[in-house]
């Protein structure tokens, strides 16, 4: 059933693109084609950094041959070794470079492929969308979002994400300190972005990203595209009877 929503949600996302793009639309619109911000406070887990260290930006390769950023999977460390061996994340920002409110802009889309000269093995897991808050070594705490995981391709493919406040589609991290408000998360999370989860071993390769975009409910555009239909009918009418 919970897949059912989210799909449902996808079809309007998708089938509002006559009416709306999410570059247009979209609260947060990254492509990474500002050649002087390059990777734009966006980051990867390395172990080494503690903020993160900036994935690399390139040129072209991107959808239609743009700039988009690439993370080396081989260079991951693993968030905490001892209670999650294989939980890596590949790419995320803070709120204070990219805030953002998942309440009122719940669809979160990324264009990711397999850039890898050998192909990207992601050792049984997959990509899911996180949102978390680190406050100090025994309390922090992590949560992603269980509906929708993606595996990478060769080709460009943009994956949507319709994030919901049900803790049921949402799996916590360790943690040591107090479980949290997801709700309250969700409103302003410190961290956000991309982790891997599930695998076996490391995960091998190169991941690209690209066009990510953090969208309001379709319904604020459905309502907004009624109003102008209706507006333009009443005033056709309205020219109509002058006439």
């Amino acid at each position: 059933m919970k897949m059912q929503i989210v799909t449902h949600y996808t079809v309007i996302l998708f089938g509002l693109s006559a009416v709306w793009s999410p570059q247009v639309d979209a609260v947060i619109f990254e492509d990474w084609n500002d050649g002087e911000a390059m990777t734009n406070n966006w980051f990867y887990f390395d172990g080494i950094d503690y903020e993160g260290t900036a994935p690399d930006w390139q040129s072209s390769g991107g959808i239609d041959n743009s700039p988009h950023v690439r993370c080396p999977l081989g260079l991951l460390a693993a968030w905490d070794p001892q209670t999650e061996p294989y939980a890596y994340y590949p790419l995320y920002t803070y709120d204070q470079y990219h805030s953002v409110n998942l309440l009122e802009n719940p669809h979160v889309s990324i264009a990711v492929r397999d850039t890898a000269f050998i192909s990207t093995d992601l050792q049984g897991g997959a990509l899911y969308f996180f949102v978390g808050e680190w406050i100090e070594e025994d309390n922090y705490y992590f949560v992603y979002f269980n509906p929708v995981s993606f595996a990478p391709t060769s080709a460009w493919t943009t994956h949507t994400i319709h994030t919901t406040t049900d803790p049921g589609d949402w799996t916590l991290l360790g943690s040591d300190g107090p479980d949290p408000d997801l709700a309250t998360l969700l409103s302003d999370p410190q961290q956000w972005g991309f982790t891997i989860r599930g695998g076996t071993a490391p995960p091998i390769g190169e991941l690209g990203f690209d066009n990510l975009a953090v969208i309001p409910e379709p319904a604020t555009h459905v309502l907004i595209f009624g109003l102008t239909a209706l507006g333009y009918l009443w005033l056709r009418r309205r020219t109509g009877q002058r006439g």
